[in-house]
């Protein structure tokens, strides 16, 4: 039979404002065809080329099978904030939406009956990175064959890998922790207004 090999899981979960698109960011973490140009190589090449960057150049840990699906996995989404995302990407905004008697809607101080809007932002840069929806001259959600257009602006990705490990220890009788990360605690409290700086990733119960 075969001897078992020791090795480790890493999860690691990442939101980014580079790239345009999915291909795009995709070309930034794992770039194709840039195996002997360490200078283009991205955030997995490096990682599947560990021991090329270690000052010993004897690096004990070796990605795992990266062609396969089950041992290897990378996947980039777009920033929503109705969607499954990890905690702490973006902190909450809201926009207070009132319309003006020419139809175009502006931002406005919260008073009663005015509509609200939720969005992630940056908490460094203050800048939107949640989808949005597109609007018209006149204010409106834009419209294309009758489905609403969107805007992206960044994406996040989660990268599942596995390394081998040469001349591990032996391992504890019992697993200190679980390998995949801690499961994702949903809030219990509403989420707090953007002043407090929160980082929560439950949507207001009034949304």
């Amino acid at each position: 039979a075969e001897k078992k090999k020791a090795g480790f899981v890493v999860q690691v979960l990442c939101y980014s404002p580079y790239g345009r698109s999915e291909t795009e960011l995709g070309a930034l973490v794992d770039p194709y065809g840039v195996e002997d140009q360490q200078d283009k190589w991205g955030f997995i090449t490096r990682l599947a080329h560990l021991e090329d960057l270690a000052q010993d150049a004897n690096s004990p840990f070796d990605l795992y099978k990266k062609g396969d699906n089950e041992q290897f996995n990378l996947e980039i989404k777009e920033v929503t904030v109705d969607g499954e995302m990890p905690e702490g990407i973006g902190i909450w905004d809201e926009l207070i939406e009132e319309t003006t008697q020419a139809g175009t809607r502006q931002i406005g101080l919260r008073q009663g009956g005015l509509a609200r809007t939720w969005i992630l932002i940056d908490p460094m840069t203050r800048e939107t990175i949640s989808k949005e929806s597109v609007l018209d001259e006149e204010g409106k959600p834009k419209l294309y064959r009758g489905q609403p257009v969107y805007k992206v602006n960044d994406h996040w990705f989660v990268l599942n890998a596995k390394f081998l490990w040469r001349d591990a220890p032996e391992p504890p009788a019992q697993p200190v922790t679980s390998p995949y990360g801690m499961p994702r605690q949903m809030p219990t409290t509403s989420t707090p207004s953007p002043s407090s700086g929160s980082s929560g990733r439950s949507l207001p119960d009034d949304f």
